[in-house]
């Protein structure tokens, strides 16, 4: 063998070596609270990166017939449920029976209101997705009202809502509104909202609803924004001004909303899984969490409630349509009240984030 390419095995070998320590750390960060420290949770952030890069390398050494295919090899067999909740083979779900629901959860972006997508009508096509799914039940995160409510329940053809919104205003003579809304086929029995310490944006609600005989809880929550700006979207974007004086002032913002996102969302998701787990009714969990699988914050509300995807759900299931790639930040839970049928993610471009739906059969 050459020196040269020596050496260029050598940069190789080291960079394998990074990576392998890099999807270790993402690991990691299903366990440690990022209140304890957040460095994990990173990683976490990154995993698919690490996880492709490790790929990549196992590869170029087999090629090579090298043993060191098995170091990345090992790794990511090591941490191969964790794969599996990014990824899941096509699966044909059961046939919907008499007792299933239907919920389908979306943030919507306050329905383009400030014309993000540069598209006209965004609000029709995202009630024309709606409709085309025929959901029984329909959450919606950063909703945006304007008037009442009762037109777009009507508009999908779902009479019984229940609306919050964390901050109100009156334009042109018309009430406006932004927060979350459920919107539903059966009759709401009861309701209720579930509200985070020293937080006004982020919350969860939920209706009682009756479905002939049974009665069932759904939760709609929006849980520890991060609340990006277009500056930072920019620079992760990695369209930053030249220089390193002006790249180290944008990173560290970012870094900083990144970290009191990931300690915020612990303390909220606790209060959320708390509230639920008492719930005496087959309960759905509909969440734009804000964070990925690979989590503390998902590790915690995953245990005692199933994950749709996990059951259902069929290849990448990444629902943030963003510069990030591979983000599965939208969830839609259950208890053992229920068995999920079918699950999907809705490939569609109408907000930042992409629809979810899943059908349910009450076990008992």
């Amino acid at each position: 063998m050459g020196l040269v390419k020596k050496i260029a095995h050598y940069l190789i070998y080291t960079l394998n070596i990074i990576a392998v320590i890099g999807l270790l750390f993402a690991y990691l960060a299903s366990y440690v609270s990022p209140k304890t420290t957040v460095i994990f949770a990173y990683f976490g952030l990154a995993y698919p990166i690490f996880l492709m890069a490790n790929i990549a390398f196992a590869i170029y050494w087999g090629i090579n017939k090298k043993k060191k295919a098995f170091l990345s090899l090992f790794v990511i067999i090591l941490g191969w449920n964790q794969f599996f909740q990014f990824f899941q083979f096509p699966f044909r779900g059961q046939e919907r029976s008499e007792r299933s629901i239907k919920v389908m959860s979306y943030n919507v972006r306050l329905f383009d209101l400030y014309d993000w997508t540069k598209e006209k009508d965004i609000k029709k096509k995202i009630i024309d997705l709606v409709n085309a799914q025929s959901p029984d039940v329909v959450c919606f995160q950063e909703y945006y009202m304007k008037g009442n409510g009762k037109n777009l329940a009507q508009s999908l053809n779902l009479p019984y809502m229940k609306q919050y919104f964390t901050s109100k205003t009156v334009k042109q003579g018309k009430k406006t509104g932004i927060g979350t809304a459920i919107f539903s086929q059966y009759p709401i029995l009861n309701q209720g909202a579930i509200l985070f310490e020293g937080e006004s944006a982020n919350h969860s609600t939920f209706i009682d609803i009756l479905k002939e005989e049974d009665t069932i809880r759904i939760y709609n929550a929006h849980l520890g924004s991060i609340r990006f700006d277009y500056d930072d979207y920019t620079f992760i974007a990695g369209e930053q001004q030249e220089g390193i004086e002006e790249d180290i002032a944008p990173l560290k913002k970012v870094v900083s909303r990144l970290e009191k996102g990931f300690q915020k969302r612990v303390d909220q998701v606790a209060k959320l899984k708390e509230h639920v787990i008492t719930s005496p009714y087959p309960t759905i969990v509909a969440t734009d969490m804000n964070d990925t699988p690979i989590s503390y914050t998902y590790k915690q509300f995953s245990q005692g409630l199933e994950d749709s995807f996990n059951e259902n759900g069929s290849w990448v299931g990444s629902t943030y349509i963003g510069s990030i790639p591979f983000l599965r930040i939208d969830y839609l839970w259950h208890n053992k009240a229920f068995e999920n049928t079918s699950f999907t993610t809705i490939n569609k471009r109408l907000s930042d984030h992409k629809p979810i739906v899943g059908t349910y059969s009450l076990t008992r």
